[in-house]
This record gives C-alpha cells, sequence and structure tokens, in this order.
C-alpha cells in the first residue's frame, strides 16, 4: 500500500478556514433573516413535498428510523419500505442532530443550516486540490453555497444538501488526470496483466466520496454516468 503525503494543516489554511466559516456564518444571518426573530421550533418549510420531509423526520426521531410509523396509516401502520427516499445521508445526518434535540423542527433547521456550511467547505476543499489560491476558491465556496437553488428548493431536503456534487467532480477529475486511485500501469500495454491493484489515499478519499454520493438518487445518478464516460476514457488514454 503507498500513501500520498498528506497536506499539512498550515496557519495560512487555518486562517482562510476561520475566513470561509465566518462570511458563512454572516451571510447566513442577513439571508435566512436570523436577527429578526426568526423561530427555530417552526420548520422552515411546511408546504409541498417539505410536509413529507416533516414526516420522515419527525417519524426517525421518533421511532429511531424512518421506515415505520406506528402512528399513521391506519387501521395498522405506515410502511416505507418500498419508497424511494433516496436522502438517507440526510436522514442520518439529522439522526446524530436529534441528540440534541428531540423536536423535529429544530433538527430539520439545524440540518438546512448545517448544509450551507458543508457546501462551502467541501466546495474549499475542491478548489484547493485543483490549485486555486485561497481568496478565489473562498469566494467561490461562499457563492456556490449561496445558490439561489439552495433557498429555491427549500422543501427538497435532500437536493439543497448538494455538498457532495463538488467532490464527486473531484473524483471525476481525478480519474481524467489518470490519477493511479486502485489500478496502476507497469507498462506493459499488450496485456491486462500491465495493471496492478494499488490503494492510495485519493483513492480511499474516492470510495467515500462515491457512497456519499450514492446516497442521493439524483446526484448519484448522474455520478454513476459521469464516473463511467470519465473511466472508460481514461483507459482508453492508458492503452494509447
Amino acid at each position: 500500500m503507498k500513501w500520498n503525503d498528506l497536506p499539512s494543516i498550515s496557519r495560512t489554511t487555518i486562517i482562510w478556514f476561520v475566513v470561509l466559516l465566518s462570511l458563512t456564518t454572516i451571510y447566513l444571518i442577513f439571508t435566512l433573516g436570523l436577527t429578526s426573530g426568526a423561530r427555530f421550533d417552526v420548520p422552515f418549510t411546511y408546504d409541498g413535498d417539505g410536509l413529507e420531509y416533516n414526516l420522515l423526520t419527525k417519524t426517525m426521531i421518533e421511532t429511531g428510523w424512518w421506515l415505520e410509523n406506528p402512528m399513521v396509516g391506519a387501521p395498522d401502520k405506515l410502511e416505507m419500505y418500498d419508497y424511494p427516499v433516496g436522502s438517507n445521508l440526510d436522514l442520518l445526518i439529522m439522526k446524530i442532530l436529534s441528540i440534541c434535540s428531540g423536536n423535529y423542527a429544530i433538527v430539520m433547521n439545524m440540518y438546512y443550516i448545517l448544509g450551507f456550511f458543508l457546501t462551502a467547505i467541501c466546495s474549499l476543499y475542491v478548489f484547493r486540490q485543483i490549485q486555486i489560491s485561497y481568496p478565489v476558491a473562498v469566494f467561490g465556496s461562499v457563492l456556490y453555497s449561496f445558490l439561489n437553488y439552495h433557498f429555491y428548493r427549500l422543501g427538497h431536503f435532500n437536493l439543497v444538501s448538494y455538498f457532495m456534487i463538488p467532490l464527486i467532480i473531484l473524483v471525476i477529475l481525478w480519474i481524467l488526470q489518470g490519477e493511479p486511485l486502485f489500478i496502476r500501469n507497469t507498462g506493459k500495454k499488450d496485456t491486462l496483466i500491465g495493471f496492478k491493484l494499488v490503494l492510495t489515499q485519493k483513492g480511499i478519499i474516492s470510495v467515500i466520496i462515491i457512497l456519499i454520493t450514492s446516497t442521493h438518487t439524483y446526484y448519484g445518478y448522474f455520478a454513476l454516468l459521469f464516473l463511467i464516460v470519465a473511466i472508460f476514457w481514461s483507459a482508453s488514454r492508458a492503452y494509447d
């Protein structure tokens, strides 16, 4: 197993990380009206598909997970084993947040706010991986986190949590650049034996990112599509 050197956490990195968190916090305060008496015990969304996620979150908190709810679905109970939710990661994070509060509205609102920070942090990581300077990376990360989409699709918690999109794009870029994530070319181009399995730090990161992305139906589908294209394109270059 060969590991790439981990990037050191320098003082500059910490400073710009703090700047990112500060800017995200300031933008949140003004865009969500957190200083004008916003109530966290009332869901930010309470109509349309937002009601579905209210149900899922409340069910998850009260029963342990979202698959069964004995309080609805008379005469027996509500069972959603065959219901295509596609947001297990969101609910898992909210499950962790529910340790702080048993109020489903507070948990949902906390997760919605957390999504801005997760998106900004993941974006900054990706920008730095592709050698974008810190000022531009921080600006781009905040801008991406506060897209109008993040507010317009408030009723779809599984869609506004798009922090995994920059990460999967990074994996695709690694593949297109020929990074040896799992397979390394030994120089023998006339046979598959000319390739050997390897395990690198980027390979492990890629597996984690792919697993995270696969928890979302829409994002997972398109991620898989572009991953397949990138793999075939990279493989064709390896035999050139």
